[in-house]
C-alpha cells in the first residue's frame, strides 16, 4: 500500500515538473533551448548551424521509409531521438517518462499484476487518447 501511494505522488510530481516546464515557469530554467528550456522540444532534431549559428533552423527529414512512417518534418539529432529515445533529449519528455514509470508502478502494486502488463497499457492509452482528441493529429508531425 505504502509503496504504491509513494509512487503515484513521484507520478503527480514529474507531472507537475513537465507542465511547470511547459509553460516556462520552471525555477532552474537557464537556456531557452536547453535541456529545460521553452524550446527545449526542438533538441531531438539536428540543428542547421550553417544557416543560423544561434542553431534554430533544422534540417528537414529524409526522405525515407522510417521518417515517413512515424511522421518526423526534420533530421533526428541522434538514431532514435524523436521517437524510443525522445526522454532523454528535453526535460518535458524526460519528466513524461518518469511520470508513466511511476504512475505504472503504482497501479501495478495496487492490482498485483506485474509492471511489464501495465507500463504498455498506459503507454496505449495515452497514444490512443492523444490520437483521438488531438486537431489534425496527422497533420502536427
Amino acid at each position: 500500500m505504502i509503496p504504491s501511494i509513494i509512487s503515484f505522488i513521484l507520478s503527480i510530481v514529474a507531472y507537475g515538473i513537465s507542465q511547470l516546464q511547459q509553460h516556462g515557469k520552471l525555477r532552474w530554467t537557464k537556456s531557452y533551448n536547453g535541456f529545460w528550456g521553452e524550446e527545449s522540444d526542438k533538441r531531438k532534431y539536428k540543428k542547421d548551424l550553417s544557416k543560423d549559428p544561434l542553431g534554430y533552423d533544422l534540417f528537414r527529414a529524409p526522405d525515407n521509409w522510417y521518417y515517413r512512417f512515424f511522421k518526423i518534418k526534420y533530421k533526428e539529432r541522434f538514431p532514435l531521438s524523436s521517437t524510443f529515445l525522445v526522454a532523454f533529449t528535453d526535460g518535458y519528455h524526460h519528466m513524461q517518462f518518469w511520470m508513466f514509470i511511476f504512475l505504472s508502478i503504482g497501479i501495478s502494486l495496487s492490482i498485483q499484476v506485474p509492471f511489464y502488463y501495465v507500463w504498455p497499457g498506459v503507454l496505449l492509452i495515452n497514444w490512443l487518447t492523444r490520437r483521438l482528441l488531438s486537431k489534425n493529429y496527422e497533420n502536427r508531425y
